[in-house]
């Protein structure tokens, strides 16, 4: 997403409500918010917005292009000698 005002790309996530009460994560997005609110750190993305809908619950994040490391993880299931070797910033070409 665009910031209309200053024209900066965002990140947004996106959860619906429905989903997060049938799995029991209240607490999980719960603590997902209250994390990225208080931490500032290079290597963890900054929390900018948080709202809702009576649907939807959102998080505006900071957009970091190839932060693609967990997609990979999770579509993998384990990365091998290679991949783990593989530079921080090119998880994907190493899969």
């Amino acid at each position: 997403m665009r910031k209309l005002d200053n024209r900066k790309v965002y990140a947004m996530k996106v959860m619906r409500k429905e989903r997060i009460l049938a799995r029991d994560h209240g607490g999980y997005v719960r603590a997902e918010r209250d994390v990225l609110t208080a931490v500032f750190h290079p290597y963890i993305v900054t929390l900018r917005f948080s709202f809702q809908t009576s649907s939807k619950l959102y998080l505006v994040l900071d957009f970091i292009n190839g932060g693609h490391l967990f997609f990979n993880l999770y579509r993998a299931g384990i990365f091998d000698e290679e991949a783990r070797r593989a530079p921080p910033a090119l998880p994907a070409a190493a899969c």
